[in-house]
């Protein structure tokens, strides 16, 4: 096999990885998003809240937003809705209201599962 269709060879299989990896990257991200979302409409909260303060990894897109300010204003009629980016995350958001935090990035999801919880 000569040297050049080895490099074609390794540069496609190069290309395929950093294509996967791509797609799993987003698909986890909006696992996470919903997983946070669905926890967020359940979740029983017995301290007042006055706001809501959502982090993500990137803007989240517009559906997600309404979603969760609908679901913030829904529960909390008087509370005061925000968004945020914080690329630490890696994947995945963050929401905290009062004395409580619904954490579903990726990075609070590798320390919990480090620490056994």
């Amino acid at each position: 096999m000569s040297w050049n269709v080895m490099v074609v060879f390794f540069t496609a299989q190069l290309i395929m990885a950093a294509g996967v990896f791509f797609f799993l990257k987003r698909n986890l991200n909006r696992e996470l998003i919903l997983c946070a979302i669905e926890r967020f409409t359940v979740m029983e909260i017995t301290s007042p809240v006055d706001q809501v303060v959502v982090e993500s990894y990137k803007p989240l897109i517009e559906a997600f937003e309404y979603q969760l300010k609908s679901i913030a204003l829904r529960r909390f009629p008087k509370s005061e809705v925000s968004f945020s980016v914080n690329p630490e995350l890696k994947a995945g958001i963050v929401i905290r209201l009062a004395d409580q935090a619904i954490d579903f990035s990726l990075v609070g999801r590798l320390k919990k599962s480090a620490s056994g919880a």
